[in-house]
């Protein structure tokens, strides 16, 4: 039976009920995909706001029927609802089917379903808070709910019994809801008077209500170059023009809360132009800072008001916070509203007395040493030590619903099992989170398809690649043409010598004693934002594109045609994007390790090199001086000759370039292949601790230590001049030509010190 959506069976087991609104929320998803892929369209963020927004109440429309905290005989809805948020994490992220499960939902920001579904229905359970007495909900709870006796709806007694002898209580949504909702303390009350459009105090007394600075857009960006002068400006005058109404009374209040929030303090201070008049303190409970805010506020009135002179007629309100600031007067629902209605009845009789009374709400910049706010805010953290009330804000324990929930996300985030084996292990960012502004690595890439999905695949090691066709047994090459291995994340990010590696890996000696450790140390020191820098400065790697690219060459060397567009884009993506790199760093005497995505020089060079204009251009000077020996596609192929190379200014400067071929005898010992990409015994670290030099005579090295981490690579992996051999210093003079480096001619005048300086300056500049 169908009633109101809800598919009712003769047991209430909900299985109907589930599985059609899983389904719906699957083929939800398979419509919304047509919106974006993970090349163009909607970006990932907004994917995953249209998830959570047309997709999630699909999945949760009636769950309070059928869920309970132990999800006991319900078991089974998880991997149907789990179904549809498989589809929709590989259509946010861009990952593959067998990407698992885990890694896609740290790097989209979404919790598991089980998680999610509780945070969801504990929230609801919260929310009978918000009932007014005599609702027909509250009826079929417990007598704590302080029902109203006018109300005699009651659909079943609260106490229900199982249908057959000797069985246990049925267990209810009514029992959930009473033993959740009881985690809050708070009550409301929607049906008060004060309450009721049109009777509000902004209603009654428009004109006798002043705000200061509350509205968006009315004052500068705090922290900007526009603030402080704001500040100076146009705030202070205001403030000092208050200070100056001798009939006036300002209040300045303030909340405090300990970071778990189970502690807070509230705090007040009233004053009459440069005079205290009082001020006090309490501890507010388990509440968040907004109702800290709130109760000091209604706290603050009251004092500010019992008692006031007949000449008082104007109150100020002076608070940091703009949000607790525009709603102690509103009454409507929300946090704090009882709180809100007794501010605002007291502040409906101030402005009763007289029609010259008026109220001003000032919002104060905190810590711009505005004496009475730093104090108040002294006065409100010395709360903190005050005694505190057995009360739970419904803003807490809404807070304390998302805590559990992280929680619970964190225990499944242990287990390799849920996030995969090779997932790549965050260092510099929390890897949980369930906001699309922190969750990695969607805040930095939450606006780029392409982007997104070549990271995401990476960092879950679930990209097209080699390993990947190995173990899924998915045609295409397998091994990578630098030298033949087989092609994986581990030899893409730190051996493969074609892309560009701004930072070298560490290889770190020790035995793990668990995946995790096996995990860190695959990754040789680099941290996921290394990686995000790689994939930025290498736009091939993890693509589709470079996987046809490499098919496509073998194809057509092994058809004899060597110059190809295909081997075109496969020098320009490698050899010469690299050279370009190289070449920029030396120009903008930038150092690679130094390298960040924030800068503008490395902006410059990812948007500047175009690699199918410089494919073009190749093509274009092979048609031209066609070189005695074919360009290669492998550079593994160590039969073949040298390269075609182009010298050129910039990137993708047109008109600057010029073809050399290996043939002609002008062109250096370095353009040939076999010099340039003949198998060589690396050391991995040729730094001054490890270079032993000769005693006497020219610097010249004659051995080096520390040989651990050594591998055989291509002669060009060494692209640039190591920097601790060059020589900058004018202490020698070298300007001279076809003349060797010689000392000063006053050297004998000189000191010890600085003749055995001089000595091993000419040492280094020989």
């Amino acid at each position: 039976m169908r009633y109101l959506g809800f598919f009712l069976d003769p047991k209430l087991s909900f299985r109907g009920h589930i599985k059609f609104y899983a389904n719906k929320a699957e083929s939800t998803v398979n419509t919304l995909r047509m919106l974006g892929n993970s090349v163009r369209g909607f970006t990932p963020v907004n994917k995953r706001r249209l998830y959570i927004a047309h997709v999630m109440p699909l999945m949760l429309y009636g769950a309070i029927l059928w869920w309970k905290p132990s999800w006991k005989r319900h078991k089974w809805a998880i991997g149907d609802l789990q179904r549809a948020q498989n589809k929709a994490l590989q259509w946010i992220t861009g990952c593959f089917r067998s990407t698992p499960i885990g890694a896609m939902e740290t790097m989209a920001g979404m919790f598991p379903v089980k998680v999610n579904v509780d945070r969801y229905m504990e929230r609801s359970c919260l929310r009978a808070r918000t009932l007014h007495e005599g609702h027909a909900n509250r009826a079929i709870l417990s007598n704590y709910w302080n029902v109203n006796m006018h109300n005699l709806v009651s659909p079943f007694p609260f106490q229900g019994e199982g249908t057959r002898k000797g069985k246990r209580k049925a267990i209810t949504p009514a029992h959930v809801i009473d033993r959740l909702g009881r985690r809050s303390s708070e009550e409301f009350a929607p049906l008060h008077l004060i309450a009721e459009p049109g009777r509000h105090i902004r209603d009654k007394y428009p004109d006798r209500i002043t705000e200061h600075f509350l509205k968006p857009g009315s004052h500068p960006a705090k922290g900007s170059a526009e603030f402080e002068e704001w500040f100076q400006n146009i705030w202070v005058l205001i403030f000092q023009q208050v200070v100056r109404d001798e009939n006036a009374r300002y209040l300045f209040t303030d909340g405090s809360l300990v970071p778990n929030g189970s502690r807070s303090g509230c705090a007040w201070l009233t004053m009459s132009g440069h005079n205290y008049l009082n001020s006090g303190k309490f501890g507010a409970g388990r509440c968040a800072i907004f109702d800290a805010e709130m109760m000091a506020l209604a706290r603050g009135i009251h004092s500010a008001l019992q008692g006031a002179p007949q000449d008082c007629t104007h109150l100020v309100l002076c608070v940091d916070n703009a949000g607790a600031l525009s709603k102690i007067l509103n009454c409507e629902m929300g946090p704090s509203q009882l709180v809100s209605i007794l501010a605002a009845e007291k502040v409906m009789e101030f402005l009763q007395r007289s029609e010259r009374h008026h109220i001003s709400l000032l919002w104060v910049p905190s810590h711009k040493d505005v004496p009475p706010n730093e104090f108040v805010d002294e006065l409100a953290k010395s709360a903190l030590e005050s005694e505190q009330p057995e009360f739970v804000s419904q803003a807490r324990a809404m807070a304390d619903c998302l805590t559990r929930a992280k929680i619970k996300w964190a225990k499944y985030y242990s287990s390799y099992k849920y996030r995969g084996r090779n997932m790549w292990i965050l260092k510099n960012h929390n890897p949980l989170s369930h906001m699309s502004a922190r969750a990695y690595p969607l805040r930095y890439l939450g606006k780029n398809n392409q982007g997104m999905a070549q990271a995401a695949r990476v960092l879950s090691n679930h990209f097209p690649c080699g390993s990947y066709r190995e173990e899924y047994h998915i045609p295409g090459p397998r091994n990578c043409p630098c030298s033949g291995t087989l092609d994986d994340r581990d030899h893409t990010l730190f051996d493969c010598p074609m892309w560009i590696r701004p930072k070298q890996g560490i290889v770190q000696n020790y035995a793990p004693d668990n995946l995790r450790q096996a995990q860190v140390r695959r990754q040789r020191g680099w941290t996921e934002d290394d990686v995000l820098i790689f994939l930025r400065l290498n736009p091939m790697v993890a693509t589709f594109e470079w996987a046809e690219i490499l098919a496509q060459a073998a194809t057509d060397r092994e058809e004899g045609d060597h110059y190809s567009i295909a081997n075109a884009l496969l020098y320009s993506h490698t050899v010469m994007r690299k050279s370009a790199f190289s070449a920029f760093c030396a120009r903008t005497n930038m150092d690679p390790s130094d390298i960040h995505p924030d800068t503008k020089d490395y902006k410059f060079f990812v948007e500047e090199y175009n690699a199918d204009v410089t494919a073009t251009r190749l093509i274009e000077a092979w048609k031209n001086v066609t070189p005695v020996y074919p360009p290669p596609a492998f550079i593994a192929d160590t039969q073949l000759a040298d390269y075609l190379v182009i010298e050129q200014d910039g990137p993708t400067e047109e008109g600057s370039s010029r073809a050399i071929s290996p043939a002609d005898s002008s062109a250096s010992e370095g353009l040939s292949l076999f010099t340039l990409y003949l198998l060589r015994l690396w050391h991995p670290g040729i730094d001054l601790p490890n270079i032993l030099a000769s005693e006497s005579g020219s610097a010249n090295i004659i051995a080096a230590m520390n040989w651990r981490g050594t591998f055989i690579g291509p002669y060009y992996i060494q692209s640039r001049f190591p920097l601790f051999m060059a020589y900058e210093s004018d202490k020698i003079d070298k300007t001279r030509p076809f003349l060797p480096a010689q000392l000063p001619q006053d050297f004998d005048s000189r000191s010890l010190e600085e003749q055995r300086m001089l000595r091993l300056r000419l040492r280094l500049a020989m």
